[in-house]
């Protein structure tokens, strides 16, 4: 099935509608067999799921093999152990999700706009100073740039770090192309979610737009965003009229939208100064790391409505971190986010029924040196 019979499929039976499956997630099956048997199986690092008329099975990184019954005119097929009837043998793939830890490497990515650089050289200079003021997390040891607004398909670039990423950003934008656009920032955040070319999962995802996003239908939600626990940091010029909706998204992520145009020189780095003087200054410099994870935890629930309480988050104060630190990362010094005491963690849910569903909670800090 491709994406398009998938979604048709679940505006009928409702089996998938909360999925949140993204177009360039769905991967047809690989099918094979003859009149009476049938295997139905994905390419490596994806994952199969059937449906029928009134069920949907999650095969994982295994094929769904079958014999026909030829008296019921339905599919046996194997499933875990059990031989289960299929009135037909729908089927489509989609990437295995990663699942990180917050202290794990990860990623750098920068997105931005060709036209930066159509009315001047300012962008380009200013990206060049960043490496005056700016260093990455220890943690982050992949670096990648996409650029979005171009005339031509554009794909991710992998750099070996942050200054080789900076300068071929900035001559990029020395020397922009023209001619009609054929992406936007929405297509270039599609490019990074389903790229394997370098790490995404708990990456940290710079966006420069040359003018505020402020009218897209944000067909990428944030849950497929924060299932790769990505952090969204969006710079976007002054231009007034409220907030923008890649704003808005990078807030529902572990990032944060930032209103200031560029200079010749990139601003005094807000993790340098005051955190509380930033929030009045419009500050403009994003994240070169990542956010800062202070509670961790994953755990699986069944499908239905329930609640779980998970392990308290116990933060202590004096000592500036958190005491279950198996499971917390060090927290800003001077700057807690809680007052000093134990926490209680419950997570009510109502999920489909029929399978199983992984939730990683997360905690944040939005600021820490580096």
């Amino acid at each position: 099935m491709d994406y398009n019979a998938v979604m048709e499929y679940s505006s009928r039976n409702g089996l998938i509608e909360n999925f949140g499956i993204l177009e360039d997630e769905i991967h047809l099956a690989v099918i094979s067999g003859d009149s009476c048997s049938g295997s139905v199986s994905c390419e490596a690092d994806y994952k199969l799921t059937v449906i029928d008329r009134n069920q949907l099975k999650e095969f994982g990184e295994y094929s769904a093999d079958g014999i026909c019954d030829t008296r019921t005119q339905t599919w046996l097929v194997d499933y875990n152990g059990e031989m289960v009837s299929f009135e037909m043998l729908a089927a489509f793939c989609t990437d295995i999700p990663e699942d990180c830890k917050p202290n794990d490497n990860s990623s750098l990515i920068f997105a931005y706009s060709n036209t930066l650089g159509l009315d001047s050289d300012v962008a380009a200079k200013w990206f060049e100073s960043v490496l005056k003021t700016e260093s990455t997390h220890p943690s982050v040891t992949e670096f990648g740039s996409i650029r979005f607004d171009s005339p031509i398909e554009e794909d991710v670039q992998v750099h070996s770090s942050l200054a080789e990423a900076i300068n071929s950003i900035a001559a990029n934008l020395r020397s922009p192309l023209s001619g009609t656009p054929k992406n936007n920032v929405l297509d270039a955040i599609k490019t990074i979610l389903r790229t394997r070319k370098l790490r995404t999962c708990g990456a940290s995802l710079v966006v420069y737009v040359s003018n505020k996003a402020l009218v897209f239908y944000p067909k990428i939600p944030a849950a497929q965003l924060r299932a790769k626990h990505i952090a969204l940091f969006s710079r976007e010029p002054d231009l007034g009229g409220g907030t923008s909706d890649l704003a808005t998204l990078a807030t529902k992520t572990y990032g944060y939208g930032v209103v200031s145009n560029l200079t010749e020189e990139s601003d005094v780095c807000c993790l340098l100064v005051d955190i509380y003087d930033c929030f009045f200054q419009k500050f403009a410099v994003p994240l070169f790391g990542k956010p800062l994870c202070i509670y961790y935890q994953n755990v699986f629930v069944q499908g239905g409505k329930g609640s779980i309480e998970l392990e308290p988050f116990v933060f202590d104060q004096q000592n500036g971190y958190a005491t279950n630190r198996n499971k917390v990362a060090n927290v800003f010094n001077g700057y807690p986010l809680f007052h000093e005491g134990t926490y209680t963690v419950k997570i009510d849910y109502d999920f489909p029924p029929g399978r199983q569903y992984q939730l990683s909670v997360r905690m944040f800090h939005s600021y820490q040196y580096v």
